[in-house]
């Protein structure tokens, strides 16, 4: 199992939280609620109840043998010093169970906790993410979401630390000032960015026939654009898995991924495979999904190939860009290609003739 990637979730009370996880959630995230955790721990006969029980006194205990968190928490956030010493039991009960649980895990996991930062949890997390609200808006939800009256949620948003102070520790922040759909949008562009960020630092590697189904995924992703390649059709797994299996010796195909998602890939193989006086040149293919260009991507499936058709005994690279491809042409410029002419009509997509430049690159 890989490691997963790991982001830290954290904001104060009533910033948005809750929706930001529902968005990550429904975007293929793992969602670890600290809070959800904090009550599984507290649980009657867990070492964290006892210490409570003792701390605050058995008037924290409910009728039906828990403890009743409305109690504890109007005793605590009056309290400042009460709050610190709550924290100092519930906190590394929480943090074990939430490290037990990332083990288990793997693609991308999100952990929501509001004391995250001063929990000391944010340790090893790939990135951190802080939600922000104005005041106002964070005491109107509590008292609309929770039956509070306004001075009982301006206590608790006034208990907390400044949202300034976490934010300034972020690696991302996420402003919510109560609109949704906004917030939506700015969460979908923030895992966007996320994915493709922690792809471009990490090396391409041989993809094998287990990636099949996300190889195909990012092919017919860009044929469907009708832009960048002059492929057709539609790819299936299984297609693509004979393909991966009856790879030749001085082919490859590598793939740039994310949290367990293909992003992108890059194929090698021999120019034309019958004349042996041409088994010195290889052609190469490049698809990344198109929220991910940019980002890095090419680059690192750039090295992987290089290196490949260098190990190989390859002496030249070539390859077919379409002529109204120029975000394709100045990749392979980048990384030295030279054009060396334009096929007319070359290609025909949905009834429509494309021309198509032909680059080299002498290794």
């Amino acid at each position: 199992m890989r490691r997963p990637l790991v982001i830290g979730l954290t904001g104060n009370i009533a910033t948005g939280k809750s929706e930001v996880c529902r968005v990550l959630a429904a975007l293929g995230a793992h969602v670890i609620d600290a809070d959800v955790i904090s009550h599984e721990v507290t649980e009657a006969g867990r070492p964290a109840f006892e210490a409570i029980v003792s701390t605050f006194g058995p008037q924290v205990v409910g009728p039906n043998g828990q403890i009743d968190r409305a109690q504890l928490g109007a005793m605590v956030f009056r309290d400042r010093d009460a709050l610190e010493e709550l924290e100092r039991i519930v906190h590394p009960a929480v943090v074990a169970e939430v490290n037990r649980r990332i083990a288990r895990s793997d693609g991308v996991v999100v952990v929501e906790a509001i004391k995250l930062i001063e929990a000391g949890m944010r340790l090893g997390y790939d990135e951190l993410w802080v939600v922000t609200a104005p005041r106002e808006v964070q005491i109107a939800r509590l008292v609309q979401t929770r039956g509070l009256t306004r001075e009982e949620a301006a206590l608790r948003v006034d208990a907390q630390s400044p949202q300034e102070e976490k934010a300034a520790r972020a690696d991302r922040v996420l402003e919510n000032d109560g609109n949704v759909e906004a917030l939506g949008r700015k969460v979908k562009a923030a895992w966007t960015q996320f994915l493709a960020q922690s792809a471009s630092i990490r090396p391409a590697r041989r993809g094998d026939p287990d990636d099949a189904a996300g190889i195909a995924a990012v092919l017919n992703s860009v044929i469907a654009e009708r832009r960048y390649t002059a492929m057709a059709g539609h790819w299936t797994a299984e297609v693509e898995q004979a393909y991966l299996d009856g790879l030749g010796p001085r082919s490859e195909v590598f793939v740039a991924e994310s949290a367990g998602r293909i992003l992108g890939l890059q194929s090698i193989a021999p120019f034309v495979g019958y004349p042996s006086n041409m088994d010195h040149v290889a052609e190469l293919g490049t698809f990344i999904l198109a929220d991910y260009r940019g980002c890095g991507l090419g680059q690192r499936l750039a090295e992987a190939s290089l290196a490949f058709v260098r190990a190989q005994g390859y002496e030249k690279v070539v390859i077919f860009v379409l002529a109204d491809n120029p975000l394709g042409l100045t990749y392979y410029r980048s990384l030295g290609f030279e054009e060396r002419g334009t096929l007319r009509r070359q290609t025909k997509i949905d009834g429509v003739y494309h021309d198509e430049v032909f680059l080299e690159l002498h290794l």
